[in-house]
């Protein structure tokens, strides 16, 4: 399993290939922070976690995921001050 820390707003490839996603996450919430994460290599895709963006959720909220995606994974991160998630996959 692979791990990328997101401290950042905007958009970010994961991978671009089919894959697995394990865990969200969050050391830090930051302010109004939004989260989506998307089965797709690249801006638009199926949604895997908040079709509508998602108030990051408090400290210390691990979300257990543990499900496939097959064209690719990307997050995107959006609102005010950027917190601190890290998106574990392989």
């Amino acid at each position: 399993m692979q791990y990328s820390k997101i401290t950042t707003s905007g958009t970010t490839v994961l991978k671009k290939s089919n894959g697995s996603l394990g865990r969200l996450i969050v050391s830090g919430p930051g302010t109004t922070w939004t989260i989506q994460i998307f089965d797709s290599d690249g801006v638009s895709g199926t949604p895997i976690f908040g079709g509508t963006a998602v108030t990051v959720p408090a400290a210390g909220t691990v979300i257990v995921f543990d499900l496939n995606f097959n064209q690719g994974l990307t997050v995107v991160t959006a609102g005010g001050a950027a917190g601190e998630i890290t998106i574990t996959w392989a």
